[in-house]
Formats: structure tokens, C-alpha cells, sequence
């Protein structure tokens, strides 16, 4: 008899639900010159009687039944190694097949020798037939180069080409599948080494996704012996010699493929890169999503509760820092309950008394050694050395660590370099060597003039899983450090954060921000010379409103700022014109904001704050992030320098920010973008970062 063209082999197991559905299907192919191998493994169903009957009905069917279950794999092989045409195929018993799919596949490989495999487009179908979704193909399959062909089947999950027709001569060199985790995929990559695929761009194969479908077992174990149920033994066929057979399958088959020397080494290194991309910190989730339900189904029911810990200055009394720490819970929350939210703070008591989750101490020094002689300054010394191990036994206890906004990174109020820059970079570092995930996530940056300094930050980006910064300065200071990576600019968090209902307010109230200024590197006055200036600067500013009628609100955006308020209310000559707001968090400060008609911001969360409620803003700032905010809302040259600001064109100011038209409109749809954005990152870091879907 004159051997077919095509070969299929449908390996089975107890297949009677779908099995004549799929038989029907293949016989009815438009494509006839085929024979068709059913290896029934040991079915304990009516799977026999069914393929008898087909059998007989139908001279092109060869059937045969393994007397014991020898796994999927082998049940595979043993169809391949009765293939008498030049062309082979394996079909699953549960699929469905449109009926041009064979000629259509076969038509290629017959006109264009240089292509080895040839499949269609699919869609996934549910239980009876009814079309679920179509699935995409991103892979890049059908070029020249098998290093690109390799590294699209290495790191981009879709397709269904281990049911393409292939030549058959390739699956001999191949040598058949093996029995190890994920061989199917080593078998793939395999067959892309001798050539380029071809996807007939319709949908002629319909995946079935069922309860009983083997891709849906939970364990890789589980998955792994329905293979091949000679691997159930743990103790002789413990999981890392399957992991490794299947990592090295990847590197038999590049071997063993035709290949020059040269794309046998380019292929090398497209392995080894993924190799090394899965295992390092924060990358082994990056890869695009599997569309198919058995595997989300898999992923779902495995997924585990995942621990983040936060960590900053939190616990001081910084509002906007707390406020940071509230917008990052509220969207675990809401988005992925699953996640259990700590803290590495500096005030771990406070944190867990405002926030409700458990927080352990960033340094292992007491924050009331911060001034003293030598003696202490030895002991704060020892204490960064302790807080080497601190941090790692810190980081050991979580998967991710996520630095939640703030200006970690500047260096406007001059912050020497063995404080939070140092202890970022033990955290960055500790993350990276213990292969934790390390974000931050639209923080500030700025160019330190301190070397040190410049290197902890340089570092801390480098070593960190993923990096978003608030704004363009920040991302241009990151560039000037020397960091080449892939920086994302995204808002402030505070802007994800619900707003207070908005009011017009009462005309002429000024709410003006307050804040401990000692001055920042370059200033003419540092230190206490520089508070005194600037809250001598605030008061005749207060004095300056008062006498034109206006009542001023003083609002903070630290616990620190707050004797400077009442040094400011109490140097007025009309203190009944004056009032200090009592707020404890940034919402409370939004609030006393509404009843106001325009802001003079000084911290920058206050300026978030004004523009939040929709008033115009004037800003006193210490760093060009707060003219570049007032920009985005169209309130640009509002702002001046903290050091030394002029009273007279401050009014100006007020005047002009007053009279912008329809300004709280306007905010409105500048704040809508900006959650639009940060709704963005969100999803981002949920893949990126928290490795969910």
C-alpha cells in the first residue's frame, strides 16, 4: 500500500466525552491523502469501542491500545514512531478542526521547502463548542534568524504550534518528547531550530479547555506523571531533576539542531539570557499573560498571599509621606486583597497606630540620639553597621518591598548621605542579593552634591526591580546619575487618593503653608539662621494679608511645622485674622482647604493639596518639582524660592492665580488625567511588581 502523504497521531486516554467529535472532524477534512494513528493508552472508558467502530468504518484510521497507561508522552511517541507519511501531525482527542485546516497546512509545506512547520490560527472553545475567545499569536516564528525564532518561543507564551503539521523527517532528527516538566515547550523550540513556522492567518483550530483537560492539574508534579507515570516516585525523580531536564533540553536541542557554529552560540546566549531574566529579582513574572483558561485557572488556584512592605520616613509625622502609605494600602485593598501590607518605618508604633499594619523599625539607633556629642556620634556609627543584618533579616520576611512615593531621592533640604540614602541602598541591595522584588514607585528625585550620596542613589536605581518617578526633573536627575534604564513617569500617588468634596470658599481666606525650613545645599543661611529668616519671611507675609482684611488659615504638612505656626499667629498684630489648622492627615488639610479661596503652598504635598480642591495655588518652594507641578495645571511662574522670596510679587501672585478663569473646572480635568495615569501604573505594578494579572 502506497504510504500518505500526512500522518496524524492521536494519542488517548479516555476520551469518549470529545473523541468522536474529534474523529468526525478530521475525517471530514477537505485534505483526504492522511492516516490516522489513535494510540489508546490502557482506556478504562468506552474510548476502545469507539475507535473500533471508526476503525472499521473508515480504512485511513490504524488503531492501536497500549496494554498498560505509559503517560501521555510516550503515548505521543509511540503514534510518531508508526508515521509512514512525510508529514506528521499530532491531534488532541478533545479539538476541534475546521475542515480546510489540513490542506491549507499541507499547502505550504509544499510550496516553500524552507518552512518546517504550518498551523493556523485558533480560538479557545468551552465544554460544547461554543467559541470562548480567539487566541492571539505574538510569537515570531516565521523569520530567517532561529536565535530571534528561539527567543520569541523562550519568553512569549500563545500558540498552539505542537499541533502544526511538521515535516517528519524533523521530528526524527528531534528524536520524539521527553518526559520532563515543560517538555513540550523544549519540543517546540526544538522544531523552530530547523527552520521558520507558517500561521494560515484564519482560525482553523479550536482548543477545547474542559474540567478534565491535563493542563488544568495543579502541581507540576501532577502534570508531570500524567506524562509519564513513571516519574511519580518523588524520591527517585525529585522535581529538580525535571526542572533541570527541562533547562537542559533547551540546550540538547540547540546542539543537536543544523546550525552553524555561530547561530548555535547566538542561540546559546538568547537561553542563557532567559535563563538568567527568569532568576533574577522582580523579572520572572514579567512575561506577557498566557490567554489560556486552564493555565489562569492554575495560576489562580495556586496563587498565595503575597507580603509588601513599605518603607520610608513614615511614622515621623510627615502627612504627605503618610497620605503616600494610604494611597498604596488603598489600592491593595481594593485591587488585590490577597496581598498582606507592612511596614519598614521610622516610627514602626505610629505607623501601625494610623495604618493598621504590622511595621518594624528602619535603623536599629534611636531617633533620640539625632543630636549629641562624639560618644553618641560613634554609637549612631556602629548602629549603620547593625543595620546592615537588620535590613536583610527585614527584607528576608517579604516578597517586595515598594518605596511609596515621597522625595526619596532629592536633595533639596540637604539630607546627608548615612541616612535614608544609605539605608535605601542596604534595602535595594538586600532585596537584590535575596531576590525579593525592590520598587519604587513615582518618587522624587534630584542630583546630590554629596559624592556619597550620589552613589547610594545611583545604586539604589540600578539594583531596583522597577522605577517610576513623579516628574520630568526627577527623571532628568536620574539620567544625570549615570542610571541607563527604563525610568516610567507617572503622578504623585496622593493624586490616586479620593478628594474631599470641593466648595468655592470664602472670599479672601488664604490658606498658607508653613513648614521647619533649615535651608538646602546652596543656600546663603543653613540651620537655624535659615528657620529664623523664612518664619520671619512667613509673618510679615501673614502681616501683609491681615491688614488688607483677609483671613489667613496656617496649615502644615509636618508635626515639625507646627511651632512655626504658632510662632507665625503669634507675631500678627491681628492674631483674630489668623488660624491654625488643627488637621492630623492630609485629608483633614484638604478640608480646612475648602473653605479657603486661594493657597500659598509650601510643603509639596500642600500644593497637591490646593490643586487637589481646585484652588489656585502659589508656591514657596525649595525645588524646581513644585513650578513643574503648577505648570502641568496651567499655573506656571506662580512659584518662588523658599531662601529668599519677595512679599510684594507674592501678592502679585495671589492676585493672578485668583483671577485664572475657571480654574477649579479646569484642575478637575487635569486631576482626572492624572488618575488616569496612576490607574496605568497600577496595572503595571501588578504585573511588574506584584507578579498578579
Amino acid at each position: 500500500m502506497n504510504a500518505p502523504t500526512l500522518s496524524i497521531g492521536l494519542p488517548v486516554y479516555n476520551g469518549e466525552r470529545y473523541l468522536a467529535e474529534a474523529l468526525d472532524a478530521l475525517l471530514a477534512q477537505t485534505y483526504t491523502d492522511f492516516e490516522l494513528i489513535i494510540s489508546d493508552n490502557a482506556s478504562t472508558d468506552r474510548t476502545a469501542e469507539i475507535c473500533r467502530d471508526y476503525a472499521a468504518r473508515d480504512d485511513r484510521i490504524r488503531y492501536l491500545r497500549q496494554p498498560v497507561n505509559i503517560g501521555a508522552q510516550p503515548n505521543h511517541n509511540a503514534t510518531l514512531d508508526l508515521a509512514r507519511g512525510r508529514y506528521f501531525k499530532w491531534a488532541s482527542h478533545d479539538d476541534l478542526y475546521a475542515p480546510d485546516l489540513l490542506r491549507r497546512c499541507v499547502e505550504v509545506l509544499e510550496t516553500r521547502p524552507e518552512v518546517v512547520l504550518a498551523h493556523s490560527l485558533d480560538a479557545m472553545i468551552d465544554e460544547n463548542g461554543a467559541i470562548i475567545h480567539q487566541a492571539p499569536y505574538p510569537l515570531r516564528t516565521d523569520g530567517p534568524d532561529p536565535a530571534v525564532r528561539l527567543r520569541s518561543l523562550l519568553r512569549t507564551p500563545g500558540g498552539n504550534d505542537f499541533y502544526g503539521v511538521v515535516r517528519t523527517e524533523v521530528f526524527r532528527h528531534i528524536g520524539g518528547q521527553g518526559s520532563y516538566h515543560n517538555s513540550d515547550r523544549t519540543f517546540v523550540a526544538a522544531v523552530s531550530l530547523y527552520g521558520p513556522f507558517h500561521q494560515v492567518p484564519e482560525v482553523l483550530y479550536y482548543r477545547r479547555d474542559h474540567p478534565d483537560r491535563g493542563e488544568r492539574a495543579r502541581s507540576h508534579r501532577a502534570r508531570v506523571v500524567i506524562g509519564n507515570p513513571k516519574l511519580a516516585n518523588r524520591l527517585r525523580h525529585p522535581m529538580v531533576t525535571l526542572y533541570a531536564a527541562y533547562l537542559l533540553g533547551y540546550v540538547g536541542a540547540i546542539l543537536h539542531a543544523p546550525l552553524s557554529p555561530g547561530e548555535k552560540v547566538r542561540c546559546l546566549r538568547e537561553w542563557l539570557g532567559w535563563l538568567t531574566r527568569r532568576a533574577a529579582p522582580g523579572q520572572q513574572r514579567r512575561l506577557p499573560q498566557s490567554s489560556d483558561p486552564a493555565v489562569l485557572a492554575r495560576q489562580a488556584g495556586t496563587r498565595r498571599t503575597l507580603r509588601v512592605a513599605a518603607v520610608g520616613y513614615l511614622g515621623i509625622g510627615n502627612l504627605g509621606n503618610e497620605a503616600l502609605l494610604t494611597a498604596l494600602h488603598a489600592w491593595l485593598r481594593s485591587e488585590h486583597p490577597e496581598v498582606e501590607l507592612s511596614a519598614i518605618a521610622v516610627g514602626p508604633r505610629e505607623v501601625t497606630r494610623d495604618h493598621g499594619i504590622p511595621a518594624v523599625r528602619l535603623m536599629t539607633y534611636r531617633r533620640d540620639l539625632d543630636h549629641g556629642g562624639l560618644g553618641l556620634a560613634a554609637l549612631k556609627a556602629l548602629g549603620r553597621l547593625r543595620d546592615i543584618p537588620h535590613l536583610f533579616a527585614c527584607v528576608r520576611k517579604v516578597d517586595t518591598v515598594v518605596v511609596p512615593g515621597s522625595g526619596v531621592l532629592e536633595s533639596g533640604l540637604g539630607i546627608p548621605p548615612w541616612g535614608l540614602p544609605y539605608w535605601l541602598f542596604v534595602t535595594a541591595l538586600a532585596c537584590r542579593l535575596q531576590r525579593r522584588r525592590f520598587a519604587l514607585v513615582s518618587v522624587g528625585a534630584q542630583y546630590p552634591d554629596h559624592p556619597a550620596t550620589r552613589f547610594f542613589y545611583r545604586w539604589t536605581l540600578r539594583l531596583a526591580s522597577w522605577v517610576s518617578v513623579r516628574d520630568s526633573c526627577s527623571a532628568e536627575a536620574v539620567q544625570r546619575l549615570g542610571v541607563r534604564r527604563r525610568v516610567a513617569v507617572y503622578p504623585d500617588l496622593v493624586f490616586s487618593s479620593p478628594t474631599p468634596s470641593a466648595r468655592p470658599g470664602r472670599p479672601g481666606d488664604v490658606a498658607v503653608g508653613v513648614m521647619a525650613y533649615y535651608g538646602s545645599p546652596g543656600s546663603s543661611l543653613r540651620g537655624p539662621a535659615a528657620r529664623a529668616a523664612y518664619t520671619a519671611g512667613v509673618t510679615r507675609l501673614v502681616e501683609r494679608l491681615a491688614a488688607g482684611k483677609r483671613t489667613v488659615t496656617l496649615i502644615v504638612g509636618d508635626e515639625a511645622d507646627r511651632e512655626v505656626a504658632r510662632e507665625v499667629a503669634a507675631r500678627v498684630a491681628r492674631p483674630d485674622l489668623v488660624t491654625i489648622s488643627t488637621a492630623t492627615d492630609l485629608d483633614g488639610i484638604m478640608r480646612d482647604i475648602a473653605d479657603t479661596e486661594v493657597v500659598v503652598a509650601a510643603r509639596f504635598h500642600n500644593l497637591i493639596a490646593g490643586l487637589k480642591m481646585g484652588k489656585p495655588t502659589v508656591s514657596l518652594g525649595y525645588a524646581r518639582k513644585a513650578e513643574d507641578l503648577l505648570s502641568r495645571f496651567g499655573l506656571g511662574g506662580l512659584s518662588q524660592p523658599m531662601d529668599d522670596f519677595d512679599i510684594d510679587l507674592l501678592v502679585t501672585q495671589l492676585d493672578k492665580a485668583r483671577g485664572v478663569d475657571d480654574f477649579a473646572e479646569r484642575s478637575q480635568e487635569e486631576l482626572e488625567r492624572c488618575r488616569r495615569e496612576l490607574a496605568e501604573q497600577f496595572d503595571v505594578l501588578s504585573v511588574e511588581v506584584l507578579g498578579r494579572p
